[in-house]
């Protein structure tokens, strides 16, 4: 099991890189997805978007998975490592991480849509 303060460091890395990310995953989200395309608010689930959303899911999780493989290569380490890192943080310190709902919604797809309707709501659309 990684140590508390190893975990914490790579946890302070990560957030500190995806950070730095975050105006390209909100242009990637925006320009590349038309963050326009989702439903309105209070229609989350899949059964309530269009086709073309579960296609953009993907290849948002293909965007992020090239962002984290950036990473882990820059930091010189292996997802196996970088998961027991993450793991071993309390729960509440992984949910505060502001990069977690990046990753969350590359790995699922109502996360996926909840980032959307937040990011529709940042640009009022």
């Amino acid at each position: 099991m990684a140590s508390a303060e190893a975990a914490a460091a790579f946890a302070q890395k990560l957030e500190a890189f995806m950070l730095s990310k975050a105006e390209e995953v909100s242009r990637f989200v925006h320009d590349k997805l038309q963050v326009n395309v989702v439903a309105p608010c209070g229609a989350t689930g899949a059964e309530d978007q269009p086709v073309e959303l579960f296609l953009g899911f993907q290849e948002y999780a293909r965007f992020i998975d090239g962002l984290l493989s950036e990473f882990l290569a820059a930091e010189g380490t292996e997802l196996v490592e970088a998961s027991r890192h993450l793991g071993s943080l309390p729960a509440e310190q992984r949910e505060t991480l502001a990069s977690s709902d990046y990753i969350a919604a590359a790995l699922e797809y109502t996360a996926f849509v909840k980032l959307l309707h937040d990011i529709r709501g940042i640009y009022d659309l």
